[in-house]
């Protein structure tokens, strides 16, 4: 149980967003600090919230985040000259219906559910006497605004790292990942199964940050290809790791395993041709599930070390 917890704690993906979590928590707090904020605490906080391990999404949560603050905050202020402006309606009531309108209009957009607890804090700092509603609007939302900037900087900063990876490693880095999900489908129990995706799935989310900033063709399709790839691998894992594989699946998840190392270790330099091995694995004849399965992955491995020299 430890080993296995030490090792997803460590693997790539967790490892990584771990360290960037607590990057983006410290220079939030920092940037907060520096600019003279109160409360700094917000700031990292939104830094928290709105951070992915998707470098994109963190982007996209991040602008949701502070468009959705400055609506609350708005709203906010609204609601406090409502509560001058008709003083029989109650302070609570007035509150409540502009919190429960702003909850009503993003009940589906999560990431929009800062603008009902923006007013909240707006309209509960107004409440109490000698705090001014609009300082406390202008405040949340500068530190918010701090918080989800360092995110998304942080955020842009390791995206453009990722980009200028030469994309052959990490292609390679991915086959022999697959290699060993595959290999150890048929025997190995659950926990390792999802701990092998785990990995490999890390890894494709990379791939994808890289595909998603490029903009060489010979670079996209190769991209795309290892992508489609982790398909076809992941597709026939879960086949070996039926119980109706029969006893063969050990063989060919072995022979899987050989052909996508001998693939990785073309694309980082090896001198030996992989051929041979696609063949091999193309060869294996049985059940149609089997016959489909490893047909493609053998077609999209051949297709793949075919483009391998094209992309810079």
């Amino acid at each position: 149980m430890t080993a296995a917890w030490l090792k997803r704690f460590t693997g790539e993906g967790h490892l990584w967003h771990g360290l960037q979590l607590a990057l983006v928590i410290v220079l939030a707090h920092a940037a907060a600090r520096v600019t003279g904020l109160p409360e700094a605490h917000w700031a990292a906080m939104s830094a928290l919230i709105v951070s992915r391990a998707d470098a994109s999404a963190t982007l996209q949560a991040g602008g949701q985040r502070l468009m959705a603050t400055l609506l609350g905050a708005v709203a906010g202020l609204a609601g406090v000259a409502l509560e001058h402006a008709l003083p029989g309606l109650g302070r609570e009531a007035i509150g409540l219906g502009v919190v429960a309108l702003l909850a009503a209009a993003t009940a589906d957009r999560i990431g929009w559910r800062t603008a009902p607890i923006t007013a909240l804090i707006v309209l509960g700092t107004a409440s109490h006497p000698g705090q001014s509603a609009v300082m406390a609007a202008a405040l949340r939302t500068a530190n918010i605004a701090v918080g989800a900037g360092v995110a998304m900087a942080t955020a842009w900063v390791g995206y453009r790292l990722a980009v200028g990876v030469r994309p052959l490693a990490v292609v390679a880095a991915l086959l022999r990942e697959l290699a060993a999900q595959v290999e150890a489908a048929p025997t190995a129990d659950a926990d390792r199964r999802e701990a092998l995706g785990r990995e490999s799935r890390a890894t494709l989310r990379r791939l994808g940050e890289m595909l998603h900033g490029t903009q060489d063709d010979g670079r996209r399709k190769l991209l795309g290809l290892a992508m489609r790839l982790g398909q076809d691998a992941a597709w026939l894992a879960r086949q070996l790791a039926s119980p109706q594989a029969g006893e063969a699946a050990a063989l060919l998840a072995a022979q899987a395993a050989v052909t996508l190392r001998a693939a990785a270790a073309r694309l980082e330099g090896g001198s030996e041709s992989p051929r041979d091995a696609i063949a091999a694995l193309a060869g294996h004849a049985g059940p149609a599930w089997r016959t489909d399965a490893v047909a493609l992955l053998a077609d999209d491995l051949a297709k793949l070390l075919k483009l391998a020299g094209s992309p810079r």
